[in-house]
């Protein structure tokens, strides 16, 4: 196979992955109204728990952190996504008049992680209005940063998933080649 050159403007025509977390974002906000759900360049690390003000809690980030190269039998490279809701939490009063209560931030996160992997197993909805994507695949939550976070009054989960771009007939596109 002979590579031909390609210019930024392809690229970036060409490019799926980061319409797709875009479309996941939307998806989300518009799933829980009362949480701020941004776009997140990638992973979260300590320094990012431990700078002040860096997340608005309760909120979920959504980030695209891994990405592999699938070659089907077709010739079609399809691109398996990782993908990461990070959900950051603090406590919070939560309800109206006599229904309103002090929620902990770990009990929050939970309940979120929670709504999150309920909506993820929704077909239709995991789609994100986009074509050629599989369906959620190993979809799950877990607990990221704990003690120093929690002392600092916030806690960090991740609900994770992967997803397939399928390729469809794009196989030659950085080759040169005719698509099929």
């Amino acid at each position: 196979m002979t590579l031909a050159p390609v210019t930024t403007a392809q690229m970036l025509q060409a490019g799926r992955v980061f319409a797709m977390r875009d479309a996941i974002v939307a998806a989300f906000a518009a799933h829980f109204p009362d949480l701020a759900v941004k776009a997140h360049v990638g992973k979260l690390d300590m320094g990012d728990v431990l700078e002040k003000d860096v997340f608005s809690p309760p909120c979920i980030l959504i980030a695209a952190t891994r990405l592999i190269d699938e070659d089907r039998l077709s010739g079609s490279d399809d691109l398996l996504v990782h993908l990461t809701a990070y959900v950051v939490t603090e406590d919070k009063m939560i309800g109206q008049g006599d229904a309103r209560r002090l929620v902990k931030r770990d009990e929050l996160a939970l309940a979120i992680c929670e709504a999150a992997l309920v909506a993820l197993s929704d077909i239709d909805w995991t789609g994100w209005g986009l074509e050629n994507v599989s369906d959620v695949d190993g979809a799950e939550s877990h607990p990221l940063f704990t003690m120093k976070s929690f002392e600092r009054g916030t806690v960090y989960y991740a609900v994770t998933w992967r997803q397939r771009l399928y390729a469809l007939g794009d196989a030659d596109f950085f080759t040169g080649g005719e698509a099929a």
